[in-house]
């Protein structure tokens, strides 16, 4: 079901059962005000249901990620989550990036003594500038010296601020970028635009450019990652190294189509197993 007011389409994939035409906030509140009404009422240990449910999941999508070698999407949006120190930055890149940091960062442990300088601030552009200026915008933050700041991003998404990092890149700040290297935007083979046969050329536009060739002319630091285990040493080498340094992951895009549909499975299973 959704609650939507304001626009033409709320629900562009079809998903929802049904549209009610209101002002969400206001359906919420007379929602509220009448809960007492409800011959079946939420149980008491609703909130307890839903954190074992999600502790099941987390381990059993790590289980899963955790033995596959070659790199898949969700585990590098994981790992360098978890790599970022306390009071670092994160910053996303759009479409997959994005979506994978929100399905598959993993909650941290807060450190022994807590304040909020301590957060992981995670941050991105988004709107209708699209992917244009993510290099620019990823040093502008590491200049700012907000903290550590580590970024993610896809290969279309660096290569089309590739000038940013050519004109600033060997005077840059510290900063880490990880680059996803799968061959375009392939958020739009899990989209409506996967059954176009024109959905390669218009779409997906996979590129002949070489990161490791860019990198050398912007005179940045480069590592290429073609396993899973590589990645995390990569990015301490990185953060060691200092100035700015860019760290590619190969990631095959068939593979991480079959990689998405196992991950889904595995949840679909494990809640259904449990209730």
């Amino acid at each position: 079901m959704v609650l939507d007011r304001d626009h033409l389409n709320p629900d562009p994939n079809g998903v929802a059962e049904r549209r009610i035409a209101v002002d969400p906030e206001t359906f919420a509140a007379l929602a509220w005000d009448r809960r007492e009404d409800n011959p079946n009422p939420r149980p008491a240990d609703w909130l307890e249901v839903w954190r074992r449910a999600d502790l099941r999941v987390h381990a059993a999508v790590d289980r899963l990620l955790d033995g596959w070698d070659e790199p898949f999407e969700g585990r590098v949006a994981r790992d360098v989550g978890a790599f970022v120190p306390h009071g670092g930055v994160l910053w996303v890149g759009s479409s997959m990036p994005i979506r994978d940091v929100d399905a598959f960062l993993a909650p941290r442990r807060p450190p022994r003594i807590w304040n909020p300088s301590d957060l992981v601030r995670i941050v991105g552009n988004r709107g209708a500038s699209g992917i244009d200026g993510s290099v620019a915008t990823v040093l502008g933050v590491a200049r700012a010296g907000v903290g550590p700041t580590y970024a993610l991003v896809g290969d279309v998404t660096f290569l089309v601020d590739a000038g940013s990092l050519l004109w600033a890149g060997p005077s840059g700040p510290d900063v880490v970028l990880v680059v996803v290297a799968n061959g375009g935007g392939q958020i739009f083979s899990l989209l409506d635009q996967a059954a176009l046969p024109e959905l390669d050329e218009m779409f997906v536009t996979p590129h002949p450019a070489d990161i490791e060739a860019v990198c050398v002319a912007a005179r940045v630091g480069h590592r290429r990652v073609d396993r899973s285990r590589d990645l995390v040493p990569a990015l301490e080498l990185a953060a060691r190294t200092g100035g700015v340094q860019v760290v590619e992951v190969t990631a095959d895009p068939q593979l991480q189509r079959r990689r998405r549909a196992e991950v889904h499975d595995a949840v679909t299973a494990v809640l259904a197993r449990d209730g």
